[in-house]
């Protein structure tokens, strides 16, 4: 493709555009139970102020394997029993929260069953509990291989050794 001309790239996909169906939301997971992995924890700020953990897991098995399902724990006052006893649920000692910062890293791999509900005062959206651990496991066997690059038809594949600039 030349510099900054999608052109052609769009119209070739002209005929999957009008045929493909239209998607709403995101690639959640329904409501119900699901064998899950713990992707990753992260510590991050709060639209409305203060700070929380965000953690993020990934479906393990059935027809939704590979979907998110995504949790925060409000790292407040009142949100600090939610969060100690998801920390008791997968079996993750931590003493001091001011420890959570350097425990993060240990939060990977930990696969429970989670429980995705509706949330009360906002249907369009879920919310996402862990009700049993089951142990450890290995978040690189539930990631989606890396997308491989597309196919250049205008890219002529060169054979001849001494042409490359780096040998």
């Amino acid at each position: 493709m030349s510099e900054l001309n999608y052109a052609s790239a769009l119209a070739a996909l002209d005929g999957e555009f009008e045929s493909a169906s239209a998607q709403t939301g995101g690639s959640g997971v329904p409501a119900g139970r699901y064998n899950a992995i713990l992707k990753e924890a992260k510590i991050v700020a709060r639209t409305g102020g203060g700070i929380a953990l965000s953690v993020s897991f990934i479906v393990t098995e059935g027809p939704y394997k590979g979907r998110y399902a995504f949790t925060s724990y409000g790292l407040s006052k009142n949100g600090l029993p939610f969060f100690k006893g998801f920390l008791q649920m997968i079996q993750l000692p931590l003493t001091k929260l001011s420890e959570l910062e350097k425990a993060l890293p240990l939060f990977p791999g930990h696969m429970c069953v989670i429980d995705v509900r509706p949330d009360r005062k906002n249907p369009q959206y879920t919310m996402t509990y862990v009700d049993r651990y089951l142990g450890m496991g290995n978040v690189a066997d539930y990631l989606k291989p890396p997308a491989q690059p597309a196919a250049q038809d205008d890219l002529i594949p060169v054979d001849e050794p001494d042409d490359f600039p780096f040998n």
